[in-house]
């Protein structure tokens, strides 16, 4: 039985450092548009669904392509408090109410407009054809940035959290270019970064942006 895999794109309407930065235009179209044209093209998501606060971003979404799912969150899991996790775990709920069960989560943030189809492609290949529980996109980091988004990878190929006091050369991070989990792992565990997972390391300086900061954007800019 082919295994159902849900994307799933968190688009809040306010942003701390770039005002509307999801629907700003981006080398001529909306930011969100990068992540939706790339997800469209991957075969293997049963759906695509796009969770935000902002009927904007949910129109822009919508009108990208009419296959897409929007769902309107709810203000308490849109807040600055409110985690990534609860925003998905309300999403999940509503699709499988909704539509269906599904085996797997997706989760595409519209900050990273340069991932491939061909990156996103191994990491479900990963994940589907083996036991795993988690497959995240990982960069290589010189800092030890928290305990939480510090990685080690280990003889057995597995990300596993670095304490800081770890003498080591090599030190990962999580990219934000996809994260996938078994959604029943992550109903169990509510953390799309637990404290082991089979990375993929990307060394692509572009594909790794993640637009946080104006910094950020002028950066993405030079790009082509």
């Amino acid at each position: 039985m082919k295994k159902k895999i849900l994307a799933i794109i968190l688009a809040r309407g306010n942003s701390k450092r770039i005002k509307n930065k999801n629907i700003k235009i981006f080398k001529k179209k909306p930011l969100i548009s990068w992540t939706l044209d790339v997800a469209k093209k991957i075969n293997y998501f049963h759906d695509i669904l796009v969770s935000s606060d902002s009927p904007r971003i949910l129109k822009i979404s919508k009108s990208n392509n009419k296959k897409i799912i929007v769902l309107k969150r709810p203000q308490k899991f849109s807040s600055d408090k409110s985690s990534s996790e609860s925003a998905i775990l309300h999403a999940v709920k509503w699709y499988e109410k909704k539509f269906s069960k599904i085996d797997y989560i997706a989760l595409l943030q519209p900050t990273s407009p340069f991932r491939t189809k061909k990156t996103i492609n191994i990491g479900i290949n990963k994940i589907i054809n083996s036991k795993l529980n988690a497959v995240i996109a990982v960069k290589k980091t010189k800092f030890f940035s928290d305990k939480k988004k510090t990685f080690y990878i280990t003889s057995k190929n597995f990300c596993k959290k670095l304490n800081k006091d770890h003498k080591l050369k090599q030190k990962y991070k999580i990219s934000g270019v996809f994260y996938l989990i078994k959604k029943s792992f992550f109903i169990k565990n509510k953390d799309f970064s637990p404290s082991i997972f089979k990375p993929i390391i990307i060394n692509s300086k572009k594909e790794n942006i993640d637009i946080d900061t104006n910094q950020d954007w002028s950066y993405a800019k030079k790009f082509t």
